[in-house]
């Protein structure tokens, strides 16, 4: 006698309640076993009738057994898809997935529980590289704002893209980005201090005392000092877009805490003013800069680097994530080819 056709079970892809939903469709034709012969008698008589008939069927768990299933889950912690896995037509063999979820769940947690809590600023190596970081995105001749998000986002992009000294998982969990956020937005703090200050001296402002009177205009530092005060110790190189860059920082210069508030709005302004327009933009940082060279020192005393110095890999990782990720972007690239800008590498 043949066997009727079971049809097969198949495991929907629409989460744990379809699946679960699968398991209370009609159950499957009960298939015949085949006939067992009866004995022979001792007649010698046999017989092909059927005998005991021994019914075969996957034993498949009603709704109280997944009811079950589900309860064990939940009172183990466990996710929806773990307990999703544990659809087994045995309800034995589901508790045991269960039970080596669980287990697993506790092992992570034993593991995180003994791990030391991460400082980021504990890390030396870290911290270098952070700080290096910092000082070349507040020195890009390419970056649109000083305060705000820019900078940290920027920054933060470079550390995920470049995780040395960073542990793994540090930007997939939200506490310990938040670890590293803070770091980064106090360095950007300490490094804009530090322009400032370079900024300050370059103008002879007493330290101690903002109201006296700062040196008169020809003994300040011209923009190539400043900006090789401002390069000392870091990746960055002098280059003429930094000369520009730095020229509109010191023409924005404030004692108070708005300096950089009144340079960003000074950035955004020639940028909504140039409307796109990167020549114009560059005028109006080539302004800056000779206005600069007129006012501060004597512009006879240095040249103005070339336009082809070659920067560091940091200044190139920098500029080009600022490319990549900041859309509206400030250009101070004063040696366009223009009238206007003709001879920006040469003596004053």
């Amino acid at each position: 006698m043949s066997r009727s056709s079971s049809p097969a079970f198949s495991t929907p892809q629409r989460g744990t309640d379809d699946l679960l939903a699968a398991m209370d469709e009609d159950t499957p034709t009960v298939p015949i076993a085949r006939a067992r012969k009866r004995a022979r008698t001792q007649g010698g008589s046999s017989s092909d009738e059927d005998d005991d008939i021994l019914p075969t069927t996957n034993v498949v768990p009603g709704r109280n057994d997944i009811d079950e299933v589900r309860r064990i889950g939940a009172a183990l912690g466990l996710r929806g898809e773990q307990v999703t896995q544990a659809l087994s037509p045995s309800l034995l063999g589901a508790v045991l997935i269960l039970q080596m979820h669980a287990l697993e769940k506790r092992l992570v947690a034993a593991a995180a529980a003994a791990k030391p809590d991460w400082k980021p600023k504990d890390d030396k190596n870290l911290m270098t590289n952070i700080n290096a970081y910092a000082i070349a995105i507040l020195l890009s001749p390419r970056l649109s704002a000083y305060k705000g998000d820019v900078a940290k986002d920027i920054l933060m992009d470079i550390l995920e893209k470049n995780p040395e000294y960073i542990p793994v998982g540090t930007f997939k969990s939200h506490a310990e980005r938040l670890k590293l956020l803070a770091v980064v937005g106090a360095a950007l703090t300490q490094m804009r201090s530090n322009i400032k200050k370079a900024i300050e001296a370059s103008l002879g402002v007493d330290k101690k005392d903002h109201k006296k009177n700062p040196l008169p205009p020809a003994e300040h530092n011209n923009i190539f000092e400043l900006c090789q005060v401002l390069v000392k110790g870091t990746q960055c190189s002098v280059t003429i877009e930094l000369c520009a860059r730095v020229a509109l920082m010191r023409a924005n210069y404030d004692k108070t805490e708005k300096m950089w508030n009144k340079l960003d709005a000074e950035l955004d302004r020639l940028r909504k003013a140039a409307n796109g327009d990167v020549r114009k933009l560059n005028r109006a940082f080539r302004r800056a800069l000779d206005n600069d060279r007129n006012g501060h020192g004597n512009p006879a005393d240095y040249t103005l680097p070339a336009e082809s110095v070659h920067v560091g890999e940091v200044q190139a990782v920098v500029d080009s994530t600022i490319d990549g990720v900041a859309m509206d972007k400030a250009s101070s690239l004063p040696g366009e080819a223009d009238d206007e800008n003709a001879g920006a590498g040469e003596a004053v």
